[in-house]
């Protein structure tokens, strides 16, 4: 093992999100990526089997703090919980 922190990552090549798109379409031979593989929640959230950087570009949410309006992650700064009996 080595001694050094390495990231492994650097030992694998990007792959872009047409070849990701290209392997899952291969893999599920010809049946719908919507209807198998995207779960969609009972609000009416589409939840997609990966996510990529380009997902969150666009998101106003991603620069938002817990505590700051509009509020999007929340009231409270800190993960302050309350215990009551």
């Amino acid at each position: 093992m080595a001694d050094s922190k390495e990231k492994l990552f650097s030992d694998f090549l990007s792959v872009s999100t047409e070849q990701w798109m290209e392997k899952v379409t291969t893999d599920l031979k010809g049946a719908d990526y919507e209807k198998k593989l995207v779960w969609r929640t009972n609000e009416g959230f589409k939840v997609k089997p990966f996510y990529r950087a380009e997902d969150l570009e666009g998101l106003k949410s991603i620069h938002t703090f817990p505590g700051e309006f509009p509020y999007l992650r929340g009231t409270k700064q800190n993960n302050a919980w309350l215990v009551r009996q």
